[in-house]
């Protein structure tokens, strides 16, 4: 087996294992939006919703950064709109903080 091939096994085994150890936190995440959600009214000014931004961040940054994220992202959700684009939808403004603008880089 040459090295390259290793490498390429490897790299295949470790998103394995970061989807695997995303599994929990994804979980839970969409037993609130289909259970808790549709119960509470829509109040958070965000665009993407802090669940979609959360789903969005485990898969883009992981089992690590995508949750540290997602808390950063709930404990600030309105807090400190002025820094955000605006978003109109019908009638209602939204700020728009997408997973791409967030720490950590790539």
């Amino acid at each position: 087996m040459t090295s390259s091939a290793f490498a390429g096994d490897k790299s295949l085994d470790e998103r394995n294992l970061a989807s695997f150890l995303s599994l929990p936190a994804v979980g839970l995440i969409r037993v609130y939006k289909k259970v808790f959600a549709p119960i509470r009214t829509a109040n958070c000014p965000m665009v993407p919703s802090d669940s979609a931004f959360a789903l969005e961040a485990i898969e883009k940054r992981g089992p690590f950064w995508g949750p540290l994220m997602a808390s950063d992202r709930i404990l600030r959700c309105g807090n400190d709109v002025g820094q955000y684009g605006r978003v109109v939808f019908g009638r209602k403004m939204f700020y728009f903080d997408p997973v791409e603008a967030r720490w950590p880089p790539k």
